[in-house]
């Protein structure tokens, strides 16, 4: 029989830190927020379960948009998802790290890719029990 506490899905945290705390933790220079998925045990081995989300506090976000605190966790949250950035500029999970010289188009939400992305990852899961 299963152990309740290998089986359980854990909480994800999503936290605003200072500046000076959010350095500490080493993000790549340009990073305003990272995230760290938690990997499951026993049945849910090779699933993110839980995870943590950090944002910088210091950062002056917008009201709406691609720079806002809502889609920059919400972009987080992506990779908690087991999303990875990607170079299309009207996506979400868009990074300045996969396409440098990009301007990125103004969004309010997840692409066409990124939901394609996670509905493969739903399907992966439900199927596989892979992340």
């Amino acid at each position: 029989m299963a152990d309740a506490i290998d089986t359980a899905y854990r909480p994800v945290l999503v936290t605003v830190v200072s500046g000076d705390t959010f350095d500490t933790f080493e993000p790549s220079k340009r990073a305003v927020a990272f995230a760290h998925p938690e990997e499951g045990h026993g049945l849910l081995d090779h699933q993110y379960v839980a995870g943590v989300v950090v944002v910088d506090g210091s950062v002056h976000y917008s009201t709406e948009g691609r720079w806002s605190l809502a889609l920059v966790v919400q972009h987080e949250l992506g990779h908690l998802m087991g999303l990875a950035h990607v170079r299309a500029p009207d996506e979400l999970m868009f990074s300045f790290e996969e396409a440098s010289h990009t301007i990125p188009q103004p969004i309010s939400g997840w692409g066409p890719g990124d939901l394609a992305g996670l509905e493969r990852r739903r399907r992966r899961s439900g199927a596989e029990g892979e992340r």
